[in-house]
């Protein structure tokens, strides 16, 4: 498969895997995606939240992005090879309004992390890259690795602004006093939207744990021992023939419910994600099971702290800061990005992290082709023209910046249901 994929990534072809779900060309949204003031500051992402949260603390900081191109978060598998960061990221080198370009990834496989790495290194432009679950200990000329979305935001912003890059990470303000917790209540519950957010989550706490931060996800779990516990909640099991959950509440909502029953329970950490695609208000949506988890551990005599944070911009259609608000009056700590809001849910249990200074060596240059083909120029270079397959709500974004939008409604037969589509099946 490996050589299929080097044949497919010469043709110069922008291939999309599944869970897709995130892009921004132009300064246009597509899919799930924030409202982000165009800059100077290009994407690559095999990773839809990953992308949303670096693109929204960006625009937070005063920068902005030229494009964000997604990839699907199967694109760093061995099977597919990394087809279309490769020719995103040459993208990107090419694009003359881009002076900066940030790699987001789930935990990749390691071959095909190392290509990509390779070329990263042929680029005339700095590069600040981060594949979750590794712990880096240094930058490398000038590609600058980062262990956290947040950090990998604030380094692409310090290379665009010119400014010096921090060695010892990015650290927020997460410290948090006055805990009061049971003896036996020192259990985080991560309950996410967010993919990759939630990976993010068990990266930092298996390895404050002092697990490592190699992670697996098992079955929706992407971490679960010694009654912790992170959920991707977006995970296929919990979406067959559901919508998911940075659309409806239900699933979480009953999720948060149970956990709040755990006596171990000592925090329960959330992810709120703004953008065109979410829900309109998904703070009220799940205060009702926020309070009721709340009234069940007092009831029992304990203290249960929610922390969570809010991946947005002020300019997303959900009022970014009216979901900090409503959340802040609930009771719920409500920190500046999912980085800070593990750091302080780490704090409450009394566990830190134990972030590396990184040192700045020399990297040699590779030399790899950087030319890409008339219709990735294009696409980079033009107004994008898109045809939308399922929501139709996902061309609101598309219509408000004078886009043309082809939309064709389609459902998964029978909700997604396997068995069900068997069944149909055999009935034609």
């Amino acid at each position: 498969m490996r050589s299929k994929s080097r044949t497919l990534s010469h043709l110069h072809s922008l291939f999309y895997t599944p869970d897709c779900g995130t892009g921004i060309l132009d300064g246009v949204p597509m899919a799930f995606a924030n409202v982000v003031n165009k800059g100077r500051i290009g994407i690559v992402g095999a990773s839809g939240t990953g992308i949303q949260e670096v693109s929204a603390i960006i625009d937070r900081l005063g920068e902005g992005v030229s494009h964000a191109i997604g990839t699907g978060g199967r694109d760093l598998k061995d099977e597919v090879g990394a087809i279309t960061m490769m020719n995103g990221i040459k993208a990107l080198e090419n694009h003359a309004q881009t002076e900066v370009i940030a790699i987001v990834s789930k935990p990749p496989a390691k071959e095909v992390r190392d290509e990509v790495v390779e070329l990263l290194h042929s680029l005339s432009k700095p590069v600040v890259a981060i594949f979750l679950g590794e712990k880096p200990e240094k930058h490398e000329g000038n590609v600058y690795h980062a262990y956290t979305l947040a950090e990998t935001a604030h380094i692409a912003v310090d290379l665009v602004r010119g400014n010096e890059v921090r060695n010892d990470g990015y650290v927020g303000d997460y410290k948090f006093e006055g805990a009061s917790l049971k003896d036996n209540q020192n259990a985080i519950k991560g309950l996410y939207s967010g993919g990759t957010l939630a990976s993010e989550a068990a990266v930092m706490l298996s390895d404050a744990l002092g697990l490592g931060s190699e992670i697996t996800n098992e079955e929706g779990y992407v971490f679960r021992k010694d009654g912790h516990m992170i959920v991707d909640l977006g995970d296929d099991k919990y979406t067959q023939g559901k919508p998911h959950p940075m659309i409806d509440p239900e699933t979480r909502a009953n999720f948060i419910k149970e956990a709040a029953k755990d006596e171990q329970t000592a925090v329960i950490l959330l992810d709120f994600v703004l953008g065109y695609g979410s829900h309109n208000d998904m703070a009220s949506a799940l205060l009702p099971a926020i309070q009721e988890g709340m009234e069940h551990a007092k009831s029992e005599g304990r203290d249960l702290y929610f922390v969570a944070s809010v991946c947005g911009t002020k300019s997303d259609p959900q009022d970014y800061q009216g979901h900090i608000n409503r959340l802040r009056e609930a009771g719920i700590i409500v920190k500046d990005n999912n980085d800070e809001a593990i750091r302080t849910a780490l704090d409450i249990i009394g566990l830190a992290m134990n972030d590396v200074t990184k040192e700045h060596v020399e990297a040699e240059k590779t030399n790899i082709d950087l030319t890409i083909s008339e219709q990735i120029s294009e696409l980079v270079n033009d107004r994008p023209r898109i045809i939308n397959v399922g929501l139709k709500s996902f061309t609101d974004a598309i219509v408000a910046n004078n886009v043309p939008v082809v939309q064709y409604d389609w459902r998964p037969i029978a909700g997604g249901n396997a068995r069900m589509r068997k069944i149909l099946s055999l009935l034609k």
